[in-house]
């Protein structure tokens, strides 16, 4: 794969995390964590799209009433919030 030189900017915080992986021995090189980085988030996107698609065959096999609207979104924010906290003690 050919590479491409680009600019970010990291906050602070950002800078630190990522010299803080890099001084543990992780990884050799910033570009090294960012493409692990977006390798996860990609992972995580997967995962969630996986998550969604389950929860609605489940709903259309299901013989139990609707959930309404407003439920069900509180039910799918309640997910994501304990799959981001889950990804967050990975790390």
């Amino acid at each position: 794969m050919v590479a491409k030189a680009l600019q970010v900017e990291l906050t602070l915080e950002q800078q630190e995390l990522l010299q803080r992986h890099l001084d543990n021995g992780e990884y050799e090189s910033p570009s090294d964590v960012i493409g692990d980085a977006l390798h996860a988030l990609d992972e995580r996107n997967k995962a969630f799209d996986h998550f969604l698609r389950r929860e609605v065959e489940a709903a259309f096999a299901s013989k139990a009433p609707s959930v309404p609207i407003d439920e069900a979104f509180r039910r799918a924010r309640a997910a994501i919030a304990s799959q981001a906290k889950a990804a967050k003690r990975d790390t």
